[in-house]
């Protein structure tokens, strides 16, 4: 057997009879590590934290966490449960010891381009976050059944990002331009709900369910839950010590401090349910603002900026005459418009059903109102940081491959796909100018580096890296 030290902050405290800690193993348990026995043992009876867990217990989600191909966390290659997104495919790059004698695992690395340093075996405490005994001693730990945790916990509700891919089936967005938006991925909340894309609180469907086309719509999946009840365990070690967030503290989280990954200040602050937003990025309206002439007066700037918002979009050129790709002009980019009540100009917020404040003024509701589970792996992940995703991966899109790259009419967007025109629909973008990779081309031949304001991302650390030239 081997020995589990004390930890009264996850409520392993035995002393009484001078122990020191709990005793793990056995001749059929086996291994030289915690972790190892733990992985001896589930793989002898089937067990895995891979794959689809919908234990009552953290919430009942069909979220499918992928397949490793072995147990072994820091020797393991991940892959997604879906088919099209095989792209990302790679080795684990970070784990979770949950053990506090040890020192977190460091990132090196170029921005954008960063790996971690994975723990040793030997430091996973498997025994810290799970209470196979059910003696609930932690603070707050009221979770009963599998998968026995020290606390409250609940799994991701939304279904996986990808970047959207027309080359593989189901995978298609609107089939023409008459159709609504076009033919762009989530330029709408509702009607265009298939795998490949961005998911958040106010176009989420079920997890899993949007396989063979739209998937069942669960918007605003964590609405009932509290930041206590989906990450009351993490509290125990990354809040105040016990099983209760303040706002402060979900603000600013960081496991490790001083490492400078986000664009901006602490994007916990308005991605997690329970932070004030105070600080963050993108603290005011989501898709930005463009100035202009007040709203609804369907003159100036504003009312004609391109339904495909961004940030300090200016081109294709922003003005009465040529309004963006969306427009009459859009045939210039080989991108032929919706043209809305035989309006050859369609406007942007008039037309835009995601509900956003025109002006910047208000704060938006329940754009990013996540649980700790859309974003991070409590196990092992193949990107650093245990992150999950990397909501807008357009370095992998190939929905626009279609259309051409040559454009007219704007400097700025010459040349460029369409996913980095900086009028698309991407808040938080990472543009393939900030791909180190950009000189052996990921999937174009002629794929170019974006200019400013196409979009340095949200962080330095979630771009999914390929170096290979085909899908």
């Amino acid at each position: 057997t081997i020995e589990i030290p004390n930890n009264a902050t996850v409520g392993i405290n035995y002393t009484g009879n001078g122990e020191s800690g709990i005793a793990l193993g056995s001749a059929v348990a086996t291994g030289a590590t915690e972790a190892q026995i733990c992985w001896n043992c589930h793989d002898g009876h089937g067990v895995s934290e891979w794959g689809v867990n919908s234990q009552t217990a953290t919430g009942s989600s069909p979220y499918n966490y992928g397949n490793v191909t072995s147990s072994n966390w820091t020797t393991a290659t991940w892959s997604s449960s879906r088919s099209q997104f095989a792209y990302k495919a790679g080795a684990i790059q970070s784990t979770h010891t949950a053990n506090p004698s040890v020192t977190d695992a460091n990132l090196g690395g170029a921005n954008y381009s960063k790996t971690e340093t994975k723990n040793a075996v030997g430091d996973i405490r498997c025994s810290y976050c799970h209470d196979v005994h059910e003696l609930a001693n932690a603070s707050g730990d009221t979770a009963a059944g599998k998968p026995y945790l020290r606390g409250s916990w609940r799994g991701n509700p939304y279904e996986e990002d990808g970047a959207p891919r027309s080359s593989y089936a189901n995978t298609t967005y609107f089939a023409t331009d008459a159709e609504e938006f076009g033919q762009v991925p989530r330029a709408a909340i509702t009607g265009n709900l298939k795998i490949g894309g961005y998911w958040i609180d106010q176009n989420n469907v079920v997890p899993m369910s949007s396989g063979t086309g739209d998937g069942t719509p669960a918007t605003n999946p964590t609405g009932s839950w509290s930041v206590d009840q989906f990450g009351g365990m993490c509290a125990l070690c990354h809040g105040g010590g016990n099983s209760s967030w303040t706002a402060t503290e979900v603000d600013n989280i960081d496991e490790k401090i001083g490492e400078s990954l986000w664009l901006g200040t602490n994007g916990h602050a308005n991605s997690v349910k329970g932070g004030t937003g105070a600080g963050s990025a993108n603290s005011f309206n989501v898709f930005g603002t463009h100035g202009g002439d007040a709203p609804g007066t369907g003159v100036g700037l504003l009312n004609n900026t391109p339904r495909q918002h961004y940030v300090g979009s200016t081109a294709p050129a922003n003005n009465e005459n040529n309004v963006g790709f969306r427009s009459a002009n859009g045939n210039a980019w080989g991108y032929s418009p919706r043209l809305q009540g035989g309006n050859t100009r369609p406007y942007s917020y008039q037309v835009d059903n995601w509900n956003v404040d025109e002006s910047g003024a208000t704060k938006e509701d329940k754009y990013h109102s996540f649980s700790c589970s859309k974003c991070h792996n409590p196990h092992a992940s193949r990107l650093p940081k245990l992150m999950i995703t990397n909501c807008l991966d357009t370095v992998h899109n190939t929905w626009d491959n279609q259309f051409q790259l040559n454009g007219a009419g704007s400097a700025l967007n010459d040349n460029t796909e369409i996913a980095q025109w900086s009028s698309a629909q991407n808040c938080h973008r990472y543009s393939q100018s900030n791909n180190t990779n950009t000189s052996t081309p990921e999937y174009r031949a002629s794929r170019v580096a974006a200019p400013n304001p196409s979009g340095p991302g949200w962080n330095y650390v979630t771009p999914w890296k390929q170096t290979t030239t085909t899908p």
